[in-house]
């Protein structure tokens, strides 16, 4: 065999068999990584983290339309003068809201009346 076969054979030998060392520890980690995921503690965990999220989204959703209802109470029913609108703002402010949009009811259908913003969100 020549010196340039050896070589060759020899730098093969290099290369191939550390990487395939390498595949044979990554799929034996990707096979246990995936039993894990199918484990029944892991299924409880993730259907309660579910659960307690729509129940925290439930609750947000809740005390925001308290507060909605609460500043759409306190608003005049024609146009906002330039006090309604810093005392909305201020009420944004309070609620922790980022902006309200005010919208009227005509002809059967809802239309987009004006926009406010907190004083902490810059347009």
């Amino acid at each position: 065999m020549s010196l340039r076969a050896r070589l060759t054979l020899a730098l093969l030998a290099v290369a191939l068999i550390p990487t395939a060392l390498y595949t044979a520890f990554t799929l034996d980690q990707l096979g246990r990584s995936a039993e894990r995921w199918f484990r029944p503690g892991v299924n409880r965990a993730l259907e309660s983290a579910l659960e307690t999220t729509r129940t925290t989204l439930a609750r947000v959703e809740a005390v925001t339309l308290a507060q909605s209802d609460a500043l759409a109470a306190g608003l005049p029913a024609g146009p906002l003068g330039e006090r309604d609108r810093d005392r909305l703002r201020a009420a944004l402010r309070a609620a922790g809201l980022d902006f309200i949009q005010i919208y009227a009811h005509a002809q059967g259908r809802w239309r987009l009346v004006s926009n406010h913003y907190s004083p902490l969100i810059t347009q």
